[in-house]
């Protein structure tokens, strides 16, 4: 990033929220709709800035971007003036109908984007449900296909899927609100990719209503047919990976911790002892030797007296 000097205060602040941080804020989105895209393609959009509402921003004017490889310095540019991680790109033509793209950055560089044709779309409205989850509630996401473990670029989209929708990270879970499930299967032969959402009606936190757990379909419902997948240069992703040394915690010599269990054990290293040399507690004598053998010698001989007048 560009080093830029402030020329007031407000401007500090702004800059300061723009440097690296130890631990990030929840990662932003960017949801763009194009001239050429359809009302179709703007409810698809819609939808997917809904599911994480809080952590997102939408342009109302609606922007000049034919794609992303022609347009990457607009995409830039856009993101870093709107400080987000995350963009989303909808747009509608003869040779890529219903097209929809969604990509990301790293220190405002693009690194992946994939763009999808929308094959199959049902919007919350169209499901009757109950309740309304908030969007600010973290999904439970279940990968489901052989292909997320196989591929490599299903992979990166797999760990991308997990970026977008983790929203923020969280030390302690309260099962009762874990309401929301997230289902991103995939068919080898197909390759297209089905997200569903359910709803958890039951109560979780009792086992003996575990079996009485209803999941109800509550949208947005999508279909997204593989376009073409974009990956970023391997040595921006590793750049990526790194975590600041603050956030590691520091090895402690000869401890172990187990953070599932809570316990911390420690292992001491000593030298051989001498225990010839060692100095112990003497304790009195328990049986006086010369009177037990006395005794003995007392008892045989009366057996023998008792043999000879037999």
């Amino acid at each position: 990033m560009e080093e830029r000097k402030a020329l007031t205060h407000k401007g500090k602040l702004y800059l300061e929220s723009l440097m690296p941080k130890m631990i990030e804020e929840p990662k932003q989105c960017l949801f763009i709709n194009t001239q050429n895209s359809t009302e179709l393609m703007r409810m698809v959009l819609n939808e997917f800035y809904l599911m994480r509402k809080d952590y997102s921003k939408k342009l109302t004017k609606k922007e000049e971007i034919v794609n992303v490889v022609e347009n990457r310095d607009s995409i830039e540019f856009l993101c870093k003036k709107n400080n987000t991680t995350f963009f989303a790109l909808s747009s509608h033509n003869k040779k890529h109908p219903n097209n929809i793209t969604l990509g990301c950055l790293f220190d405002f560089h693009l690194l992946d984007y994939f763009d999808f044709e929308v094959t199959n779309f049902l919007p919350m409205s169209y499901f009757k449900t109950d309740t309304v989850i908030n969007s600010d509630l973290k999904p439970i996401i279940i990968f489901q296909g052989e292909l997320f473990e196989s591929d490599f670029n299903y992979d990166r989209l797999k760990k991308f899927f997990i970026d977008f929708f983790q929203l923020y990270d969280k030390e302690s879970i309260i099962i009762s609100e874990m309401r929301r499930i997230m289902a991103i299967s995939i068919e080898k032969d197909e390759k297209i990719v089905k997200i569903r959402n359910y709803q958890i009606n039951g109560n979780l936190t009792s086992k003996a209503n575990l079996s009485k757990i209803n999941l109800i379909e509550i949208g947005p419902s999508f279909d997204l047919k593989e376009r073409k997948f974009t990956l970023g240069d391997e040595v921006l992703y590793k750049k990526t990976l790194k975590q600041p040394k603050g956030i590691k915690e520091a090895k402690e010599k000869n401890i172990e911790k187990n953070k599932i269990l809570g316990e911390k054990r420690g292992r001491i290293h000593m030298q051989k002892q001498n225990l010839s040399a060692v100095s112990l507690k003497k304790f009195k004598k328990i049986i006086n030797k010369d009177r037990f053998d006395k005794k003995k010698k007392e008892a045989m001989k009366k057996e023998e007296t008792e043999q000879v007048e037999n």
